[in-house]
């Protein structure tokens, strides 16, 4: 891959990682409750259970973010989800769609 490749792979990640970010904050239901800078891996927090989510996402062949109450009680409610360049943006939008459906 190289430099330059590596270079390409990680613009591309953290370009979509931030673009679903910004998306799924913005749909109701859906927060993103941390504000510092992140490479491809960003928490969301939502007010349906995220196992229920991603039960549903599965249906529609999408893959959702990890639950992260059992390793992190306090994280009730919140998955973490990671973006990265082999995802397009028309696959981000469907998944986008899919949240909206499910909010």
């Amino acid at each position: 891959m190289g430099p330059t490749g590596l270079r390409t792979v990680a613009e591309l990640s953290t370009y979509r990682a931030h673009y679903l970010h910004n998306r799924i904050g913005a749909i109701d239901g859906f927060t993103t409750p941390f504000t510092g800078p992140f490479f491809n891996e960003f928490v969301v927090k939502s007010q349906k259970c995220p196992v229920a989510i991603n039960e549903e996402l599965l249906e529609a062949g999408i893959i959702g973010g990890k639950p992260l109450d059992a390793d992190y009680p306090e994280l009730a409610g919140h998955s973490l989800w990671a973006v990265t360049e082999m995802r397009t943006r028309e696959q981000l939008d469907t998944l986008v769609r899919e949240l909206e459906v499910l909010a």
